[in-house]
């Protein structure tokens, strides 16, 4: 029997490294808000979330941040875009591609050459394990142990690979959880190594992709099947 896992807390963030600077939007703080609101207006963001960053010590850490309520932040920069969305509902989720692809469509229109050279979705969370104990599921995942290092209560596992046909590269990790007592670690970190991708695919495909991996490992998340 596979163990059910009961999500308590996940968490997906997106970073997206652009193939060149963005030097054409420098000095353009009302383009740049414009399109975040654009973007993001449907998920309650307005110019009191918005926040700019002022006197930091390079180009590079230059920010303009969109605090989307309940659930996050988008960050803009000149050199990347970043998302950090936790503890989202399933429409948000389903939202998600469109949301990105808004995201991404004032830029390519302020700036004609826009291109990215790459792309990584990370995204973790936290369980509960229905009818058994972290321990119990580590102990099938990781058999070794370190005698002389005390009395173990679980080792973690980390599986890395590469999938040519979609340049992916994914590192899944399964551990004992940090923040959540009596609960299970579970991380997929996806990188993909090509500037133009299908956000929806790509968010379709991962799910499985991580369904797959973990039904491997007889662990079983309702929610990301879904």
């Amino acid at each position: 029997m596979p163990f059910e896992l009961d999500l308590q807390h996940e968490t997906l963030r997106y970073t997206g490294h652009y193939a060149s600077p963005t030097l054409e939007l420098w000095g353009s703080g009302g383009v740049i808000i414009k399109g975040l609101l654009d973007a993001l207006g449907q998920h309650g963001v307005t110019l009191q979330q918005i926040q700019v960053s002022g006197a930091l010590p390079n180009a590079s850490e230059t920010v303009v941040t969109a605090h989307v309520p309940r659930v996050g932040a988008v960050k803009f920069g000149f050199d990347k875009i970043e998302l950090d969305f936790s503890n989202f509902s399933p429409a948000f989720l389903e939202a998600m591609p469109s949301t990105l692809n808004d995201l991404v469509v004032w830029i390519v229109k302020a700036v004609p050459d826009f291109k990215f050279a790459s792309h990584r979705f990370f995204y973790f969370s936290h369980s509960l394990v229905k009818n058994a104990t972290p321990q119990e599921v580590l102990k099938a995942l990781n058999v070794r142990e370190v005698k002389s290092a005390g009395i173990s209560v679980g080792n973690g596992a980390i599986y890395n690979h590469t999938v040519p046909s979609r340049n992916w590269e994914t590192q899944l990790l399964i551990d004992k959880s940090q923040q959540l007592a009596g609960g299970l670690f579970v991380s997929l970190d996806l990188v993909i190594r090509t500037g133009e991708i299908d956000y929806g695919q790509v968010m379709i495909e991962g799910r499985r992709y991580l369904a797959e991996a973990l039904a491997e490992l007889d662990l079983v998340i309702p929610e990301a099947v879904a």
